[in-house]
């Protein structure tokens, strides 16, 4: 294979293996919530590392792999905008992490508060069937924060200690 090859193929490679570690991190499960949702071991922060290291494109080719392998690992549908937001949307949400490659913290930390953004679109679409929009937008927020915001602060801690090691630098960001 030539070398003008590999160089094309690498991104699509890294980002599948990237896909695969988040799978496994994602089922590594601390706390699931009882209507779905759960924290992780940092299971969303190898989109991030992909999307840094290849650009927002890879992140979001890589973000819809992932959340299609959660669907399937998952399961669970409850709807098709509930489907798209849980599963799609906040799985290419984490491809915006590429586009602050010089500032990766703040990169991912916008990822992740825009994974939210779905999650909590998703409930509104869902928890909003036969209540006011304001009764479903705030449970939803309410519900999808109990378990976000500790998810999130793992992973940002995950990345934080990747990244400080050299590992983020060097290697996986260009």
């Amino acid at each position: 294979m030539s070398q003008n090859r590999v160089t094309q193929i690498r991104p699509y490679v890294e980002a599948a293996v990237l896909v695969a570690l988040a799978a496994v991190l994602s089922n590594i499960v601390l706390f699931r919530a009882p209507l779905g949702g759960s924290v992780t071991l940092g299971g969303s922060i190898p989109i991030c590392f992909a999307a840094l290291r290849w650009g927002p494109k890879i992140g979001a080719l890589a973000g819809l792999n992932y959340g299609l392998v959660n669907f399937l690992m998952s399961g669970t549908v409850v709807g098709i905008g509930p489907f798209f937001c849980d599963y799609i949307f906040s799985g290419m949400a984490l491809a915006v992490a590429g586009f602050f490659p010089k500032y990766p913290r703040s990169g991912v930390l916008l990822a992740q508060v825009l994974r939210l953004f779905f999650y909590v679109l998703s409930g509104v679409l869902y928890f909003s069937q036969g209540k006011s929009w304001d009764v479903a937008l705030l449970f939803s927020l309410q519900y999808n924060l109990a378990f976000l915001v500790p998810d999130t602060l793992i992973g940002l801690y995950i990345f934080h200690q990747v990244y400080r090691s050299g590992v983020g630098k060097t290697h996986l960001i260009t």
